[in-house]
């Protein structure tokens, strides 16, 4: 479990950073470290990105002291994309199954939140991204096929 905090940057000092220091300062790599949550606190709108991929046992969420608080969702809501092969997540007792590009909206107040992937052979490799929230909104899962999508740009260009 790791969370690295990012503090904001001086526009005027950013004129000045190398190559190195700008990837220092807003790359995020080992995101999907196997069996390990990986995130970045930016304090940037306090957002909190990272990623988990879940290959051995269930994964709960953990919490951190940067966030002040008695579990990782008191004061915040968590946005979970499943990139990988399929996965599990469970909030408090209700069971969700994300494929590929799938996507869950957790609210704030959840206590528990647990990540498993169904085959550890193909493990689910979940983005998380959460901000702080100042009202509850109830779990919300979206599945890829049930998407209206608008095509833009070609997958092969990133673009």
């Amino acid at each position: 479990m790791h969370i690295q905090v990012r503090n904001t940057t001086n526009p005027v000092d950013f004129k000045n950073y190398t190559t190195q220091r700008i990837r220092e300062e807003f790359l995020m790599e080992k995101m999907f470290v196997p069996d390990q949550f990986h995130f970045v606190y930016s304090h940037y709108d306090r957002m909190i990105v990272g990623g988990i991929k879940p290959v051995g046992q269930l994964h709960k969420l953990p919490t951190y002291d940067e966030l002040r608080s008695d579990y990782f969702l008191e004061r915040r809501e968590l946005g979970i994309l499943n990139i990988g092969g399929d996965g599990f997540v469970m909030v408090e007792d209700e069971l969700f199954t994300l494929q590929k590009r799938d996507c869950l909206y957790v609210g704030k107040g959840n206590k528990t939140v647990t990540f498993k992937s169904l085959d550890p052979e193909f493990p689910a490799k979940f983005i998380l991204v959460s901000t702080p929230a100042h009202r509850v909104v109830p779990t919300a899962m979206m599945k890829a096929a049930d998407a209206n999508p608008a095509d833009m740009g070609s997958p092969e260009t990133a673009n």
